[in-house]
């Protein structure tokens, strides 16, 4: 599983978005320099994925992203 971090500044939308991606082991540093902006939302995302095989068609790959957004000011 993977961990990965969406850093939205507010008032910029879709613009220094920055994204971190980090193993799933239970903690995760972000850098001050993804903090461009005084507020906006982490989105923080656990990715879950998981190969499968059925009879008659082929291999495919499923995933769980489980997802939490919330807001922040410094």
């Amino acid at each position: 599983m993977v961990v990965y971090v969406d850093v939205s500044p507010s008032g910029q939308p879709g613009t220094n978005n920055v994204r971190c991606l980090f193993e799933d082991i239970g903690h995760a540093v972000i850098g001050a320099t993804a903090l461009t902006s005084d507020d906006g939302t982490l989105t923080v995302h656990r990715l879950h994925r998981e190969t499968f095989q059925a009879a008659g068609i082929d291999a495919g790959e499923i995933r769980f992203d489980f997802a939490r957004t919330v807001s922040f000011r410094r």
